[in-house]
């Protein structure tokens, strides 16, 4: 038996929906989420459209987890010979005790995208003193947000939000061509929940 809600109506949406509402005070515009995840969404003429964030490892490109998941990655190909050995793969390879046995560990009990997302601090650090690996990792990641705006642009987005742990640190890295489209939010999350509540903008529940 469901038990009865104390809520007169609920709507369903996500944190992305209601953060691209709060960011453009319920006008159309477009949100970039670029944080442990990844996920667009343009709203335009009361109609929501969401590009990627279909969650890790198949989606969420340009995320902190799999910039993270790409430094292991590099890190375990150098300490195999495989790819040249930089002071930033010797930094990662330091935490797994110089051991590919380690890694083999650390991705057997299946880790959280969080705990990817951690090593994505040291990409941006060693990137910061010219590393090339940390640079091409940080490069691979910039062509795949750059698809994610492209595809917003071509579903109508005239103004795009960035928000996200990530997006402040790869700001620098995007294409010029893209930075007419950034503007800063008007609101957080919240307040475009509230808004969502207020237009009923989603689906009703049960």
């Amino acid at each position: 038996m469901l038990k009865k809600s104390p809520f007169g109506q609920r709507y369903l949406l996500t944190d992305a929906h209601a953060a691209c509402l709060g960011a453009f005070n319920g006008e159309d515009g477009a949100l970039l989420i670029l944080g442990t995840g990844s996920c667009g969404v343009v709203y335009q003429n009361e109609r929501f459209n969401i590009v990627g964030g279909w969650g890790f490892p198949l989606s969420d490109q340009g995320s902190g987890a799999r910039i993270g998941l790409s430094a292991l990655e590099y890190s375990l190909a150098a300490l195999d010979g495989i790819s040249p050995s930089t002071p930033f793969t010797d930094s990662i390879n330091a935490e797994f005790s110089l051991s590919a046995e380690e890694y083999v560990l650390y991705q057997n009990r299946v880790p959280l995208p969080k705990e990817y997302g951690a090593f994505a601090v040291q990409v941006f650090q060693f990137a910061q003193q010219k590393d090339p690996i940390a640079l091409k990792i940080i490069q691979q990641q910039v062509e795949w947000v750059s698809q994610y705006l492209d595809a917003l642009i071509a579903k109508g987005a005239q103004k795009i939000v960035l928000v996200g742990g990530v997006s402040e640190a790869i700001l620098e890295y995007l294409p010029e061509r893209f930075s007419p489209y950034f503007c800063q939010p008007k609101g957080d999350a919240m307040a475009g929940a509230i808004l969502m509540a207020k237009a009923q903008i989603g689906r009703k529940a049960i």
